[in-house]
């Protein structure tokens, strides 16, 4: 379920001359705005719509004072389509109910009753595809800015494509790394994201300020010692990095939860009971606080037995999703690989296996592989998605990524 809560910032200011208005901004978890998203307002009977900006404005004065703007549908740099044509599925909007009525009598008990008592309280609700995805009381006494996020994944995130540092695992400069840097990609693709949120507000992450390669070298080694991950000659195994990771992040004092999703063993503190990954959770590893990477084994496929024999492994820095390179793609995953020199996105088109057998000479193995993300990349040979580390911060950023830069929530 990617709609679990919304978080909602109440903000009353002193009355202006004239009839209260109700302003506010509507943001998905990735800090988006959400266009055309319907706000209703239940005694009064007033609907409204957000516009590019997520921005909406009720007043009894004027029925309709947020209107979509004729050109909106973007806001800063990235394109973001109108909340009709977004791929939000009616189940995962649907199943926001039981959810936002906890939410509601929270804001009830916190919220509306700080000014007015229970005098002057609304409710207003928050529509996208006709389906009611939240609900909580406001203030209709007084002027009030409201700042509403929903805990709904954006259909594409592809902000970390050129912004999250890259590193090659077989660069040579700065010495290297142990064995030519063959087994290298797990403490690479660590390295990657920790600087990345390291940028987005975490700078206590890294031990270092300038964000120079010889850092970035420095830092994977640091990761893929003994001290951290341990990365030895047959590489690194799962519980090698949600130790060294979590490890890490206690030396950082950093508040942080890891978690762990595929058939590779890891400690039972790290198991999230799942051993088929979740796509829309791995989606969910790269936006906000969240770092993730992805385990994927190499499989060569005998169609006529339809067996998938593992010979070897591999890790990636999950970069965004929802974008195939050409076009929105609800089932592409977009990655960073450790091992390409050309330091580019690589866009996996992602498909689940119906059917067949997982082989090799590897714990956990043999098993069904229905159900296991799969892309191909030979005639007969595959990538699956065996597992994947996710690492969520759970200390307060000391800065926010700028969410839009056209208009601000005012009440002139």
């Amino acid at each position: 379920m990617l709609f679990r809560f919304f978080l909602f910032t109440f903000i009353a200011v002193t009355a202006s001359a004239g009839t209260p208005a109700l302003k506010g901004r509507i943001l998905d978890k990735a800090h988006k705005p959400i266009d055309k998203a319907v706000v209703r307002l239940s005694s009064a009977g007033i609907s409204v719509r957000t516009d590019s900006c997520g921005l909406f404005t009720i007043s009894p004065d004027s029925i309709n004072p947020a209107a979509p703007r004729a050109d909106g549908s973007s806001c800063g740099t990235i394109a973001i389509p109108p909340a009709e044509k977004r791929k939000y599925s009616r189940e995962t909007l649907s199943n926001a109910g039981a959810e936002t009525r906890h939410a509601r009598r929270i804001m009830e008990n916190r919220s509306a009753t700080h000014s007015c008592g229970n005098k002057g309280i609304d409710y207003l609700s928050v529509e996208i595809n006709g389906i009611a995805c939240a609900t909580m009381p406001v203030s209709i006494a007084r002027d009030t800015l409201l700042s509403i996020t929903l805990d709904l994944l954006p259909p594409v995130f592809i902000d970390a494509i050129d912004s999250m540092p890259f590193y090659f695992q077989r660069d040579k400069e700065f010495g290297g790394f142990p064995n030519g840097g063959a087994v290298y990609c797990g403490p690479v693709s660590v390295a990657n994201s920790l600087m990345w949120l390291g940028k987005k507000g975490y700078p206590q992450i890294v031990p270092f300020t300038n964000d120079t390669k010889e850092n970035h070298h420095s830092f994977i080694s640091l990761l893929g010692s003994g001290k951290y991950i341990g990365t030895d000659a047959d590489g690194s195994t799962a519980e090698d990095v949600c130790r060294g990771v979590k490890r890490y992040m206690k030396d950082r004092e950093i508040g942080a939860k890891v978690e762990f999703q595929g058939w590779r063993w890891v400690p039972h503190e790290f198991r999230t009971g799942k051993d088929i990954p979740d796509l829309e959770w791995l989606k969910d590893g790269v936006v906000g606080n969240k770092a993730l990477w992805l385990n994927i084994g190499w499989f060569d496929h005998d169609a006529k037995r339809n067996v998938y024999k593992r010979d070897g492994g591999h890790w990636v820095t999950l970069a965004g999703y929802g974008w195939d390179g050409k076009e929105e793609n609800t089932d592409a995953l977009i990655i960073h690989d450790p091992e390409s020199p050309e330091e580019k996105a690589c866009f996996l088109l992602t498909e689940r296996i119906r059917d067949g057998k997982l082989t090799g000479d590897y714990d956990g193995l043999p098993r069904d592989a229905a159900g296991y993300l799969r892309f191909r990349i030979g005639p007969h040979s595959y990538g699956i998605i065996s597992g994947a580390v996710k690492l969520t911060i759970e200390s307060t950023p000391i800065c926010r990524d700028s969410v839009s830069r056209e208009g601000r929530l005012s009440l002139r």
